[in-house]
């Protein structure tokens, strides 16, 4: 955050560091004393004074240790990205006998059974989570398969062909010169205003960098076949490199099809090429993402209120209730991090709290706009909220 720059050098954080950063800035600026730990907000509802009455559940030691509080108040930040629902298994995958796992819930256990007993897992999505597990549990077992319905858009993180875990770890002590400039030209203003067709043919001359054809370089050139003058920046881009490299150096097996079926533990795969491959395994891992829910929000009837982000003004305000409800951690840049969008939203909050600005009249006829425009730029991908 800019309030509290990371003195380190630039470099790409794992989750404990990531975490001792935001420890540190809560001490810096005093906030643990308006923090309330192991609490569950049960319900928040929107009175017809404009008020809000919320009742959270607080847990002091054991189950048996809970009491209620009820708490009134004028506004309502909802910053809670682990409160989403897993997204449901797959129907394809409905009726699978073995063990179903969503990521939400994969932990050093998990990880301990597949390398102790050399489990057959199909890790279901190439996003960030599937790309990072498959590379991890490749190293744990032989068995390992990833299915995805279409080849993923890869980024990588370094401007070179070398193994990404090493280089991150190599980076944790040395500066690497070339991921400062991989983060200049993906967010700086003249890379931003530069015509998208240029921007698209630059990118590709960074992909083809070399004499082989790896697997990300390949995946790429399958998902964009469509896109060739808008390239990358026609759908969703994922940091999932790892998983391209396993695959290269054969550690791990990807199948890519919408058609699958299941019998028992035996999942049928029916490829593009018209053959039809067959798996045993004994866990299916879900890195497919997360429905956005919020059951405990109870609103006015005729307050409209949609849980996709993209309907909300600037992916915060929802229709109806910008003035009293807003949504953190939900929106980010096409290139770049979600928390200098949530600092830059946090900032634009304190305002309006403070009478200082006030919300566009038309703030939500701008966010049909904003989402239709959206969905056209990133055209590949329009089910990606």
């Amino acid at each position: 955050f800019s309030d509290f720059p990371d003195p380190s050098r630039m470099r790409y954080s794992t989750a404990g560091e990531y975490l001792l950063y935001l420890q540190e800035y809560a001490r810096h600026f005093d906030l643990e004393r308006h923090i309330r730990y192991r609490s569950e907000v049960c319900k928040a509802t929107r009175g017809e004074d404009g008020q809000w009455y919320l009742s959270i559940k607080q847990t002091r030691g054991g189950k048996n240790d809970e009491c209620m509080l009820h708490v009134q108040a004028d506004a309502l930040i909802v910053a809670t990205g682990s409160s989403q629902v897993p997204n449901d298994v797959p129907s394809q995958l409905a009726g699978f006998e073995g063990q179903i796992v969503h990521s939400s819930a994969y932990d050093e256990s998990f990880m301990r059974e597949v390398a102790d007993k050399k489990l057959r897992v199909l890790v279901v999505g190439g996003g960030e989570s599937g790309a990072d597990i498959s590379a991890d549990l490749c190293e744990l077992s032989p068995n390992l398969t990833v299915w995805l319905r279409r080849p993923p858009c890869t980024a990588f993180r370094y401007l070179n062909r070398l193994d990404e875990m090493q280089q991150m770890r190599a980076n944790q002590t040395v500066d690497f010169p070339v991921s400062i400039f991989l983060e200049a030209v993906t967010t700086n203003r003249l890379g931003a205003a530069q015509n998208v067709y240029l921007y698209s043919l630059y990118r590709r001359a960074v992909f083809y960098n070399g004499l082989i054809m790896s697997t990300r370089e390949r995946w790429f050139l399958e998902r964009l076949a469509t896109a060739f003058l808008r390239s990358d920046q026609s759908t969703v881009i994922t940091k999932s490199s790892r998983m391209c490299q396993v695959l290269d150096k054969e550690k791990l097996e990807a199948l890519i099809t919408p058609f699958v079926s299941v019998s028992g533990r035996t999942c049928e795969f029916s490829l593009p090429d018209g053959t039809r491959q067959r798996r045993e395994f004994d866990a299916i891992l879900l890195c497919h993402g997360f429905r956005l829910e919020f059951p405990w929000l109870q609103l006015p009837d005729g307050i409209p209120f949609s849980p996709n982000p993209r309907s909300w003004f600037l992916h915060c305000f929802p229709e109806g209730l910008g003035d009293c409800l807003f949504f953190l951690g939900y929106a980010r840049p096409g290139q770049g991090g979600i928390p200098p969008a949530a600092e830059m939203l946090s900032r634009y909050i304190a305002l309006l709290l403070r009478d200082k600005r006030q919300l566009p009249a038309d703030y939500a006829e701008q966010a049909q706009k904003d989402e239709a425009a959206e969905r056209e730029y990133y055209y590949i991908s329009p089910e990606v909220n």
